[in-house]
């Protein structure tokens, strides 16, 4: 670690689904489950993963504006996702995020780091 810098923070749960219908939940429903009070409106009409590297990581309000969360640096549908996270920061001061989905004996393990 170099000055400035913190150990990642991991999370892991397990979810009882299968590894596709995990992905497609984390990347295609999160305006269902992300925080409210995590986002820029308070009530996201929708959360967007642009399905590509490269591709945008956004949110839109019911009046239709968007508002920029992050990048997509890796897209492996269904078993990894890896965005660079700056919702509230400047991209600049983004941080790297990588999800695993994994199957388990009683669906998937979700690994967040």
């Amino acid at each position: 670690m170099t000055g400035g810098e913190l150990p990642p923070l991991v999370v892991e749960l397990e979810v009882r689904a299968p590894v596709d219908h995990a992905f497609r939940t984390w990347v295609g429903e999160a305006a269902r489950w992300w925080p409210p009070g995590h986002t820029v409106t308070g009530d996201p009409v929708a959360v967007v993963f642009e399905p590509r590297v490269g591709g945008r990581i956004f949110e839109r309000g019911a009046d239709g504006v968007e508002h920029d969360w992050g990048e997509v640096v890796r897209w492996d549908p269904p078993h990894r996702l890896a965005y660079r996270w700056h919702l509230f920061f400047a991209a600049d001061d983004a941080t790297d995020v990588e999800v695993t989905f994994t199957p388990c004996e009683r669906g998937t393990e979700v690994r967040l780091v």
